[in-house]
């Protein structure tokens, strides 16, 4: 067993941070997820969130940075409706990320995209 330092979402989008013990990283993701959280930063404790890089308290843009830029809400809405049609539609998660990130209609959609 590992102990993993974390940063996840509560249901209502409040931000949560702690350590957890596990057996490797999927089996956190997996504890987090049970307790109802959504889990934004995951690491094992002997990297990522050293003394001088503290969990972050801010929900809206997770620490490590998925989206360094502000979208609007819609185009948000927009991007997560594309991407669930394609998963519906058959394409993995993956392949719809990559198809966004060619063809997504915002510049900074496209990137977040990549970045995934």
């Amino acid at each position: 067993m590992a102990n993993f330092r974390y940063e996840a979402l509560d249901s209502r989008g409040g931000a949560v941070s702690g350590v957890l013990d596990a057996g490797d990283e999927a089996a956190a993701a997996s504890v987090l997820r049970e307790q109802g959280l959504f889990p934004t930063r995951l690491v094992h404790s002997g990297g990522g969130f050293g003394p001088s890089e503290p969990a972050s308290s801010s929900p809206s843009v997770p620490s490590g940075g998925l989206a360094p830029f502000w979208v609007s809400s819609g185009d948000v809405s927009l991007f997560f409706s594309q991407l669930a049609l394609m998963i519906r539609n058959g394409l993995t998660l993956l392949a719809g990320l990559e198809t966004l990130s060619e063809v997504a209609s915002k510049p900074k959609l496209r990137a977040c995209a990549r970045r995934l």
